[in-house]
């Protein structure tokens, strides 16, 4: 049992396995901000779901009046993602098994060969991972974007694709101008396309990059962390204009944003990829 609820998950997953198993909890401090974000009734996209922690963790906070869309390309993620959610009998959560990138159409995603990979950050499979030396065989999954989803409100969307991110953004410029939902991304490369920080800004948007540890304590089951790694997970949240960062984040430890060449850096003290959910 874990904070969410009942969660399958891979073993031998390099973070899941102790954070899950021995914690129960998974980056608690990133689920708390979310927690102070998104209420009763919003309409939140979760892109890149992984195995649907953050899934499950709104579908309980928008309830009955609100709804999830749940994208996850990866064939093996996308079914235990299912099956999470089926489990805790999250009926308010669309999950979808596409891409989300600039334009519609189709690339290959690596379906990993889980019996023969000891160890492997599932959350960390990308459309590149066909190049890499993993087991696996590559599937045809779709691709479709934000704007291509003709939503008819957006309030919160999370973006972990592993590097893809300013496609993703490419592909969902109009909704956000539309609806200035709030948005957390993942911050862990700078190497990547950051343009979207300065987009963002641009439209009166607020940024501020927050980090967690992964194994937190205290836990959802009171283990003991000292022996586990100080690894942690990071965001960047934006906040739609007019509002304030203190309500939503507290005295969480933050470093607020106002350009990109200052995410950029950022990101730099944040050079591990995390499986974000």
């Amino acid at each position: 049992m874990t904070r969410v609820g009942r969660v399958a998950f891979p073993v031998t997953d390099i973070y899941l396995r102790e954070a899950l198993l021995r914690c129960g909890d998974y980056c608690y401090g990133e689920m708390m901000t979310y927690r102070s974000i998104v209420e009763r009734g919003m309409s939140v996209l979760d892109i890149g779901a992984n195995i649907g922690l953050m899934s499950l963790l709104f579908s309980s906070l928008v309830g009955s009046t609100g709804s999830v869309f749940a994208f996850e390309p990866s064939v093996f993620a996308a079914g235990l993602l299912r099956h999470n959610l089926a489990a805790n009998g999250c009926g308010n959560v669309d999950v979808r098994r596409v891409a989300m990138s600039s334009q519609p159409g189709e690339v290959s995603f690596l379906n990993p060969d889980v019996a023969n990979i000891p160890h492997l950050n599932f959350g960390a499979l990308s459309f590149a991972s066909g190049e890499e030396p993993i087991p696996g065989s590559l599937v045809p999954t779709p691709v479709t974007t934000i704007d291509g989803l003709d939503l008819a409100h957006c309030d919160f969307i999370k973006i972990d694709v592993e590097g893809f991110e300013a496609s993703v953004f490419e592909g969902g410029w109009r909704t956000i101008r539309k609806f200035l939902p709030f948005l957390s991304v993942e911050a862990g490369d700078a190497d990547t396309d950051l343009s979207w920080s300065t987009e963002l800004l641009g439209l009166g948007y607020r940024i501020s990059v927050l980090s967690f540890r992964i194994y937190s304590s205290p836990n959802f089951k009171r283990a003991p962390i000292d022996d586990l790694s100080r690894v942690v997970c990071a965001n960047a949240i934006a906040l739609p204009p007019g509002r304030d960062p203190d309500r939503y984040f507290g005295k969480a430890p933050r470093v607020d944003i106002f350009s990109e060449d200052e995410l950029r850096a950022r990101c730099r003290k944040f050079s591990q990829h995390e499986p974000q959910r």
